[in-house]
């Protein structure tokens, strides 16, 4: 709950982007994000089940790189977090002041701040073209991360499956499998 005072002082514009976006982010959770990390944990425990009962060696050189994919990936996640923070916050300002500017546009012009207004809404126009690109930059940067840690995987497990196959413990089709 809200109290009556938050609503009087708070722009219209910057209202209603907030809850078009918390909708929209309910809704993304629920159609896709909730099923999909659902399938992707069950893959992932039922390969891992799957890896032990193949080679028990390979499959511990395989997790050796899960430490660090997961600090990783727990990074990004605090720093996409307050990078789309800030675009939900830019994107709030701009969309209050366009409310604003937009519903006294004739007191605007007739008082002659159209100029002042424009520089405005330019300012706010490119903090949130930052903070947009600032985010994207990041979300893209995850996915770079996790193929590099998968690029490290491989060659670790290319370098132990070389060790066993000096021990004769291992076979090209387990190593393929």
């Amino acid at each position: 709950r809200l109290p009556m005072g938050y609503l009087d002082k708070t722009p219209m514009g910057q209202l209603l982007t907030r809850i078009t976006n918390d909708a929209e982010s309910v809704s993304e959770i629920f159609s896709m994000g909730a099923v999909q990390l659902l399938g992707d944990i069950l893959f992932l425990i039922a390969t891992m089940i799957m890896r032990f009962f193949v080679n028990i060696k390979l499959t511990l050189y395989t997790l050796t790189i899960f430490p660090f994919l997961f600090f990783g990936l727990a990074l990004f996640r605090r720093l996409s977090q307050k990078a789309f923070i800030r675009v939900r916050s830019s994107l709030s300002l701009l969309n209050s002041f366009l409310q604003e500017y937009l519903s006294g546009a004739s007191t605007v012009q007739m008082s002659g701040q159209v100029k002042n207004s424009n520089e405005k809404f330019d300012d706010q126009n490119q903090n949130y073209l930052k903070a947009n690109k600032k985010a994207v930059l990041l979300d893209a940067s995850i996915y770079s991360f996790v193929d590099c840690m998968s690029y490290i995987t491989i060659a670790v497990v290319l370098l132990g499956a070389t060790s066993l196959k000096f021990e004769n413990a291992l076979q090209l089709g387990v190593l393929v499998a």
